[in-house]
């Protein structure tokens, strides 16, 4: 098994690796028209003073200015002259705003703002790019663009304005972010059609409830990761960016708790269980305190630091404690191994964000690869997981069918056996169907064994067998209840079509008689309905079509001249 759980775990590995070159192989875009980012040539005011060509892109030259951050409620307002890059269709500034609201003017002309209501109204404000059409003769032009801090400390990153024509600038935006875009999309795509799957199957399968939780692990993460890397706005209002990107991320916490909960064995554990459901209450508490604008997201969000940080190391526990054992299946296995590896890569991504000052990371933005890679490796494990799980239930199924069939089919003749005829005529006791019972006993099966041999005898059990499924009609039910004994149960009632049936079965053993003289083979049969008797029950009808069954044997060996056996 761990053979085969490596084999798959590198293919997962080398998926994703080819979809990250795939995509990067389209991340470069060529302009069409120039395009430009404004780095080193803004003129900063804050707190009364001026600053003169600052790269506010620089953490560090902005620190300088602003110290240890800019408290929420205070502004700072950058401004620059517009270089001339040539002739554009649409000019338009692409700018980054984190936490902050902005307002921007052209010739001291307020010509958008983005968050300001908000603001205003001491309600959360976000992070979002910021698509800003100006005037067509741009060159030369004073741009002032005034940010309004939503949140204590806000330009823990801030990306230079980029200049452009309208269509280069944003499509070069999605190319440069291709690959986080594409695996958002594929995650909530694969989540949201697995989460389909699951509920289909989730009633005949109740085991399925694991399926349904990594399903919305993996939409819930798709939408996170197209929040993350700010490309909902393409989607939808950008007011709502951010909410959706804090919402997703909280609400990873109790899936994935509940997620592993369902794979693992840890409902003997109370201790995880309790903590399950406070993680849980404490997501559902912190988002009513935001959205009713009590205590914003972004305070909050150190605990589900902490919370998501308990669950990498509950991963790893788990998964290397059972890594030599078998009490883990191979889906759970894959599963565990997915979730290890995007636990190492959301590390990875956080400690990239503490070091993000420097230059060659701002310039880099490694994120965009480690992360997707990350999500798209734990994805094909989720594939690989759907697909060992399904093979695996499908498997139990069919050797419960197995052991089923076994327990309750004749091993000769694979007919029903007594215990299957018993059960099913207790079932017809429960019903108000009407039906038909014939009592069948095989002549002569006892002096075939004995002169012939008992695999004579066998043969003559088989033939018979085959004889009474060729005659019967489809949605009978027929059974091998002793050694020369068998019964048929129909739902037809007419007399003259079960003396029809009868005839069909001793039409046939006679064809047999003549192409293989070996032995005689004939049948007593007898038949009872159960209209004939209102008040009893299938034992009763059976009592009756035996002692019928019997008369008609000793009617037969009359007829051939021998003394009935009965």
């Amino acid at each position: 098994m761990k053979t085969k759980n490596f084999k798959m775990t590198l293919i997962a590995f080398i998926t994703a690796i080819l979809m990250g070159i795939l995509s990067s192989l389209f991340m470069g875009y060529k302009d069409e028209s120039p395009m430009v980012t404004l780095e080193d040539v803004w003129t900063v005011s804050y707190n009364g003073y001026v600053y003169d060509n600052i790269d506010i892109s620089n953490r560090a030259a902005l620190s300088n200015i602003i110290g240890d951050g800019i408290p929420k409620g205070k502004s700072i307002t950058i401004k620059t002259t517009l270089p001339d890059i040539g002739d554009l269709n649409f000019p338009t500034l692409m700018v980054y705003t984190h936490f902050c609201a902005f307002t921007i003017a052209e010739k001291n002309v307020p010509i958008e703002s983005i968050f300001m209501d908000e603001y205003e109204k001491n309600k959360p404000v976000g992070s979002v790019y910021s698509f800003i059409p100006i005037d067509k003769d741009y060159a030369g032009e004073t741009i002032t663009i005034t940010f309004y801090a939503g949140e204590d400390d806000p330009f823990e990153i801030l990306y230079s304005p980029v200049l452009g024509d309208y269509r280069d600038v944003k499509t070069g935006f999605i190319q440069s972010n291709l690959f986080p875009l594409l695996t958002g999309v594929f995650m909530i795509i694969f989540g949201g059609a697995f989460l389909i799957v699951a509920f289909i199957f989730f009633p005949s399968m109740p085991e399925f409830k694991s399926q349904i939780f990594s399903s919305l692990f993996s939409l819930d993460m798709g939408i996170w990761t197209i929040c993350y890397f700010k490309l909902a706005s393409l989607f939808s209002d950008y007011r709502y960016v951010s909410n959706l990107e804090y919402a997703s991320l909280f609400l990873l916490v109790p899936i994935s708790f509940m997620l592993f909960d369902s794979i693992t064995s840890t409902r003997k554990l109370f201790l995880y269980r309790a903590f399950t459901w406070l993680s849980t209450g404490l997501v559902v508490l912190f988002l009513i305190l935001h959205f009713a604008n009590i205590v914003h997201m972004k305070e909050t969000l150190k605990y589900i630091h902490i919370l998501g940080l308990v669950i990498i190391i509950y991963v790893f526990i788990y998964r290397f404690k059972y890594h030599s054992k078998d009490d883990i299946t191979a889906s759970d296995s894959i599963i565990m191994q997915g979730f290890s590896v995007l636990g190492i890569v959301l590390i990875i991504d956080i400690i990239i964000h503490q070091i993000y000052w420097l230059p060659s990371m701002q310039l880099i933005r490694p994120e965009r690869f480690i992360l997707p890679l990350g999500v798209l490796f734990n994805a094909f494990c989720l594939l690989i997981n759907y697909y060992l799980y399904i093979s695996e239930s499908f498997a139990r199924k069919k050797e419960y069918a197995s052991l089923t069939h076994l327990a309750y089919a004749d091993g000769l003749t694979n007919l029903a056996n007594r215990s299957r005829s018993d059960k099913y005529l207790h079932d017809l006791d429960l019903s108000n169907e009407d039906y038909t019972l014939i009592s069948l006993d095989l002549n002569g099966l006892k002096e075939v064994n004995d002169e012939k041999g008992h695999s004579c005898g066998d043969k003559y059990l088989i033939e018979f067998a085959h004889v009474m499924q060729d005659s019967m009609v489809s949605n009978d039910f027929c059974a091998r209840i002793g050694g020369d004994e068998f019964i048929v149960i129909t739902k037809i009632t007419d007399h003259r079509e079960i003396d029809n049936y009868i005839d069909r079965m001793r039409d046939r053993l006679n064809s047999l008689n003549v192409s293989d003289p070996e032995y005689f083979r004939s049948v007593a049969a007898g038949y009872a309905s159960k209209n004939e008797l209102p008040e009893g029950n299938s034992h009763d009808v059976y009592l009756l079509a035996d002692t019928r069954m019997y008369q008609n044997k000793r009617d037969m060996h009359k007829q051939f001249g021998h003394e009935a056996r009965i």
